[in-house]
């Protein structure tokens, strides 16, 4: 819709109520109705985005073309270095920021949730051909290891200084790892922070304030909540989280938080 006279200088967001069809409901037909106060006419802008509703055997067969694509261009490339010569002096690093749900727990995706199926990536490195270290690298082949090891590690194989202020640390390193992620979806769903290591998963979600934990061990689906019998495990993470929902510890869940959330998770033995 367009009012006759220009906008103020000063953007206005209007309240937007929708007599047919809701915000991220299936629909096929959405009106929606904008009230502007009397005696003022303005610009207004209606936009949105789109998608179709697959189905959910529809949406695995999408994500498989989609790896299978990504496979045949990374063969590609991989052909083609080493048709010039370069594969033996060159690392090769293949990860993902993220994993995706197809209803393990109820969602989709991998905004919602902060479970395992959300969290696991691949994480394939391959060192240039002699490389000492490659040993090493087969020894943590099964460790807990987070995104931000990655730069310390390729740092480490190539013999190259650490980042000034880098959070993570090389593979090389031994001693346990805690690994930090959160969810702010802000979509009608309730943030989450999570702390887990080799054994547990603690998550807080911060609008209800209430914890939920799983065993990994006994219970790799993350589907029995065990934060009743065995909270005490981790008690020292539950106000840590407590505190990072409540902003009192800046974080992000790319960065695995600041220099006082790192100096805390050293504090009870993590680095």
């Amino acid at each position: 819709m367009r009012a006759s006279t220009p906008p103020r200088e000063k953007d206005t967001r209007f309240d937007v109520t929708f007599p047919d069809g809701q915000r991220f409901t299936p629909l096929r037909e959405l009106r929606a109705e904008i009230e502007i106060p009397p005696g003022e006419e303005r610009d207004v802008t209606l936009s949105g985005w789109l998608s179709d509703n697959p189905s959910l055997p529809e949406v695995r067969r999408r994500y498989g073309l989609e790896i299978e694509f990504t496979d045949k261009m990374l063969g590609l490339a991989l052909a083609e270095m080493d048709r010039q010569g370069l594969l033996d002096n060159t690392l090769i690093i293949f990860t993902s920021d993220h994993g995706e749900a197809f209803g393990e727990h109820g969602h989709v995706g991998h905004v919602e949730q902060v479970f395992d199926e959300s969290l696991h990536v691949p994480l394939l490195i391959v060192p240039p051909k002699g490389s000492p270290l490659r040993p090493l690298l087969e020894g943590q082949s099964d460790a807990l290891v987070r995104l931000v090891d990655v730069v310390p590690t390729a740092l480490d194989i190539l013999g190259l200084a650490p980042m000034p202020g880098s959070m993570g640390r090389s593979l090389m390193e031994e001693g346990p790892r805690v690994h930090y992620s959160e969810a702010r979806p802000g979509m009608g769903f309730d943030p989450l922070f999570a702390l887990r290591d080799t054994r547990f998963l603690l998550i807080y979600n911060g609008a209800r304030d209430q914890f939920s934990m799983f065993d990994l061990l006994t219970d790799p689906a993350e589907k029995t909540d065990v934060f009743a019998e065995q909270g005490g495990q981790r008690a020292e993470w539950q106000q840590l989280l407590k505190d990072i929902a409540a902003g009192k510890i800046g974080t992000t869940a790319d960065s695995v938080g600041g220099e006082e959330m790192q100096e805390r998770l050293g504090g009870l033995g993590y680095l």
